[in-house]
């Protein structure tokens, strides 16, 4: 791991405990969760579309046979 925080005004440099975010840009722990650094990532949409594929396969149940 080379380079600086790419929080706007960091300028610490990142270790091996940097955090490489969903909007693919690499942050120092303190600024590490979304809210910090003011993430693009739309991460309602992400849930969306994984909730809209596991709905699209319908579930069959194997029949039970009567004893």
């Amino acid at each position: 791991m080379s380079g600086i925080c790419n929080h706007s005004s960091c300028k610490k440099k990142l270790t091996l405990t940097s955090i490489t975010c969903k909007c693919e840009k690499q942050f120092c722990p303190a600024h590490r969760y979304p809210t910090d650094h003011a993430c693009t990532f739309d991460f309602h949409e992400r849930a969306k579309e994984n909730l809209m594929k596991f709905m699209s396969t319908p579930i069959i149940a194997k029949k039970v046979d009567v004893i």
